[in-house]
C-alpha cells in the first residue's frame, strides 16, 4: 500500500512516495510535469539530410532513489519548505 505521495514544490518532477513496504521512493515523473521536458535524441532519429525528425515522444518516467533503512511501514514523507532538495 501507498500511504503518502508529495510532489516537490518547486520541482514537480520529482515525488515522494512511502508506503507499507518499508520504502520511501523518489522518482522523476516528467511526463505530467508543467515544466517543458529536455531529453536527448539519439542519432537514428535524424533524416539523410542530418535533420531532427519532428515525432513526439513520451518521456520517461522512473525511480530514481530508494531509501530502504526503515524497519516499519512509512506513514508520512514530506519536502523541506527551506530547500528544494531535501526531504
Amino acid at each position: 500500500w501507498i500511504w503518502s505521495a508529495k510532489y516537490n514544490p518547486f520541482h514537480d518532477q520529482l515525488i515522494l512516495s512511502s508506503g507499507s513496504d518499508y520504502l520511501v521512493n523518489l522518482w522523476r515523473v516528467a511526463s505530467c510535469s508543467s515544466a517543458p521536458w529536455i531529453g536527448s535524441l539519439d542519432d537514428d532519429n535524424h533524416d539523410r539530410d542530418g535533420n531532427e525528425d519532428s515525432y513526439e515522444f513520451d518521456p520517461p518516467d522512473v525511480k530514481v532513489r530508494t531509501i530502504d533503512q526503515h524497519e516499519e511501514s512509512v506513514y508520512a514523507v514530506a519536502w523541506s519548505a527551506a530547500d528544494a532538495w531535501i526531504y
